[in-house]
């Protein structure tokens, strides 16, 4: 038999990585995933989604996950309504995560290219 090696890396440190939007483009539904390491799970997740404008069109809450867990995480299906109710038009939307514990934010950090996080900001684009 071939020997073989396997390697892994144990992260001690609270953080977040590889957040991002799946499918990217969408058109009528999509998921947010990401990864939680660290001894202790967050206590608040928040995602903005915002208009090119800035404004705040849709809030994604710890409550959309389903609650929290180390490793991979995703999030319900949302399917493009905004917190008005109504769809939003096709477009360029960007969003921000903040996770924390206590109101001590975790950091982000990107373990294998998968993040979509530029600075801390991810876009997202809706076709309709």
């Amino acid at each position: 038999a071939d020997d073989y090696i396997i390697s892994f890396r144990v992260i001690a440190e609270n953080t977040v990585s590889d957040v991002y939007a799946f499918p990217n483009p969408f058109s009528s539904s999509m998921r947010f995933g990401f990864e939680l390491t660290g001894t202790l799970l967050p206590d608040e997740l928040r995602i903005d989604i915002y208009n090119p404008m800035g404004k705040i069109v849709k809030t994604i809450t710890m409550a959309d996950f389903g609650g929290l867990h180390f490793g991979l995480n995703m999030s319900s299906v949302w399917n493009g309504i905004g917190a008005n109710g109504a769809f939003l038009p096709a477009g360029v939307y960007f969003y921000k995560v903040r996770i924390s514990y206590h109101g001590v934010e975790f950091p982000t950090r990107n373990s294998n290219g998968r993040s979509s996080l530029v600075n801390g900001v991810g876009r997202l684009v809706i076709v309709r």
